[in-house]
């Protein structure tokens, strides 16, 4: 964000040219910030799942540990045939 505002207050005392470029230089730190941000949330939401699988693999630890853990019933059963 320094290096926006210090790239906008530049600008007024440059060339038509340097100032082109600067708008070029903004528009790529404003796109990178904006990708970061994502990255950013992408990243939040993606630990807050992993927190979650983990709690309940902790739980299920604690479940086979004292003996409580008991396997999900079996609602179909599926038949394998080999065909030669």
């Amino acid at each position: 964000m320094i290096k926006i505002a210090t790239k906008r207050e530049n600008r007024k005392y440059e060339i038509a040219s340097q100032q082109s470029q600067t708008d070029s230089d903004i528009e790529t730190l404003n796109g990178d910030i904006e990708q970061n941000q994502q990255n950013i949330t992408a990243s939040k939401n993606k630990i807050n799942s992993l927190k979650a699988a983990q709690a309940l693999l902790k739980k299920k630890q604690t479940a086979i540990q004292n003996g409580t853990f008991k396997l999900a019933k079996v609602t179909k059963s599926t038949q394998i045939t080999h065909k030669n």
